[in-house]
């Protein structure tokens, strides 16, 4: 059912149907900056020492459909002072309920007063390599060693997102001693910031209660790359080792290799416990490590 301004109830119809399609960014705005610096410097005729040095950052914003409560379970007491008399005769006294029950509704409502969901998305990568090269025995053997270490750094702000938990509490309003709509839990003082969520009439909802329930969503994390190498490598014609049918000597290269990687993710408590309505689920942090 849906609620007119002046918070009669009426059966939905197609045309109550939210249509997301407009406000989903089609193309998402982005900065990008790269950096990117190579050197060497000859020690002697036989030894260069080099390097690598870069830099990059991108950060990128895309916007979706509002987020809101798709399919939250809410206890509504029949006292809630935020019903008009056509919601109490229709849900609670055409069906047996006094003023001292309670009905559970499931809330299919977007959050069109807060506007879209935007994901603001930022990776920062760092990656340096110093080695030395060269020649060995004659300039009859090439050598290279070297080492790496490389990370890109992620960062995840998630804005305009509604809170379950927080719902749930706007959603069961009680009168105060004033006959002042109220949430249960600020008159019991379990949640004395809580703000009642009126969906029970168009334009009912006010700043201060999305101020309660939109809540943002932090990620954040890195990978890292280390690695050390060396190799050798030789064209062995030069001792005279030389297939016969060959028209030059057989060549030998070895090396060896250490590599380590890393991935770390840390999600706030509005992730990892699902609380955001949607995200469909929860977004657990890990941290993995391997060589």
């Amino acid at each position: 059912m849906t609620a007119d301004a002046a918070g009669n109830l009426r059966p939905r119809v197609g045309t109550d149907v939210y249509n997301y399609g407009p406000l989903n960014y089609y193309q998402r705005p982005a900065e990008r900056y790269s950096i990117a610096a190579f050197a060497h410097y000859n020690l002697t005729d036989s030894a260069r020492l080099y390097t690598e040095l870069n830099f990059h950052d991108d950060r990128t914003v895309a916007q979706i459909a509002p987020s809101g409560l798709f399919g939250v379970v809410a206890d509504i007491s029949c006292s809630n002072p935020l019903l008009s008399a056509d919601a109490v005769n229709k849900l609670c006294t055409s069906n047996g309920f006094g003023a001292d029950d309670t009905f559970g509704v499931i809330v299919q409502r977007r959050n069109v007063e807060g506007g879209g969901r935007r994901d603001d998305i930022r990776h920062t990568s760092y990656r340096g390599v110093v080695g030395l090269t060269g020649d060995l025995f004659d300039n009859k053997w090439t050598y290279d060693v070297f080492g790496q270490y490389g990370t890109v750094v992620y960062q995840e702000t998630y804005t305009n997102e509604f809170s379950i938990t927080r719902s749930g509490r706007a959603l069961d309003v009680v009168a105060d001693d004033d006959g002042n709509p109220v949430c249960r839990s600020f008159l019991d003082g379990s949640d004395p910031a809580c703000v009642p969520y009126d969906i029970w009439r168009l334009g009912a909802v006010t700043p201060e209660a999305l101020a309660y329930l939109q809540t943002p969503g932090f990620q954040r994390g890195d990978t890292t790359q280390t690695v050390v190498g060396a190799s050798m490598a030789s064209n062995l014609g030069d001792y005279g080792i030389q297939v016969p049918t060959a028209s030059s000597g057989v060549g030998l290269a070895f090396g060896a290799e250490y590599r380590q990687e890393g991935l770390t993710l840390e999600t706030d408590t509005a992730f990892t416990t699902g609380d955001l309505a949607g995200q469909g689920g929860p977004t657990i942090g890990v941290t993995v490590t391997s060589a």
